[in-house]
């Protein structure tokens, strides 16, 4: 794993999305600087912090990590960003549609035995 792609990544999602860092501290429940230091590569993320993270874009683990460059932000769902929003609720649609299109992988027979949840 090469932490610079995994903060090159972080920062390019949360523009992509027109996040804030404020944002998507509140949303990790850490602060703001600690985001800020993941971001720049001074502090790894944890386990935790990338399953949020991969809900919230509806990525996989692989493509965070700069395992894969398999992204399809059409897979994401959508909200025009504004201060109220709930992150929250947005990472656990996303995480249902992951689950849906994977159990349609499955059913149709796409399904080639590698986890990747878009």
């Amino acid at each position: 794993m090469d932490n610079n792609i995994t903060c090159i990544r972080l920062k390019k999602l949360r523009k992509l999305h027109n996040f804030t860092q404020k944002q998507l501290a509140d949303y990790l429940e850490i602060d703001q600087s600690n985001f800020s230091k993941i971001e720049n590569g001074k502090r790894t993320l944890n386990l935790t912090l990338a399953n949020k993270i991969c809900n919230l874009y509806a990525c996989s683990h692989e493509y965070l990590l700069g395992i894969s460059d398999d992204y399809d932000v059409d897979n994401v769902i959508v909200v025009e960003n504004n201060s109220n929003m709930d992150l929250n609720a947005i990472a656990k649609v996303n995480e249902v549609m992951m689950h849906l299109n994977l159990l349609n992988d499955l059913d149709s027979g796409v399904y080639d035995g590698q986890i990747d949840t878009n």
